[in-house]
């Protein structure tokens, strides 16, 4: 996405300054439309990888729609491994939407296994060298969603 005029936040200097490949990606918990206004909005609409934590579903809220946040040039969302079980179409419609998912707490090789299987774009861990197989899945056969660039 083109970078826009926005409301500049300091982190936005540093990451203008440092991420050359723009491979940075600014992660941060939203509990409210306002921390999302104030947080997000800025840094997302000015074309950095910007990633939403999630502690309940988009559109629910407490923050935007899927398709709100991609509107407003949101990179990713990230959620714990759990919540991604208890709301299994949470990965389509984000796919669906053009919003990439990262999933934390996956702290065992089954678990790492298991959210590559179902092709989350991204796994965090606590452990990484404990948890990570030494091969991993081939990701799921793509469908409407290319998992290409944002």
């Amino acid at each position: 996405r083109p970078k826009q005029p926005a409301a500049r936040v300091p982190l936005m200097d540093w990451i203008d300054a440092n991420d050359a490949y723009g491979s940075i990606i600014v992660q941060y918990a939203v509990y409210s439309l306002s921390a999302y206004s104030t947080h997000i909005l800025p840094m997302a609409t000015a074309g950095i990888k910007t990633a939403v934590i999630c502690y309940s579903l988009p559109g629910a809220g407490t923050i935007p729609s899927l398709g709100t946040m991609f509107d407003d040039g949101v990179y990713a969302i990230v959620v714990s491994t759990s919540f991604l079980a208890a709301n299994p179409t949470l990965l389509a419609n984000a796919h669906a939407e053009g919003i990439k998912v990262h999933t934390f707490n996956s702290n065992t090789a089954s678990a790492v296994t298991a959210q590559a299987a179902l092709g989350v774009d991204g796994i965090m861990s606590d452990a990484p060298t404990g948890s990570f197989p030494a091969t991993m899945p081939p990701p799921p056969s793509p469908s409407s969603y290319d998992g290409g660039a944002p």
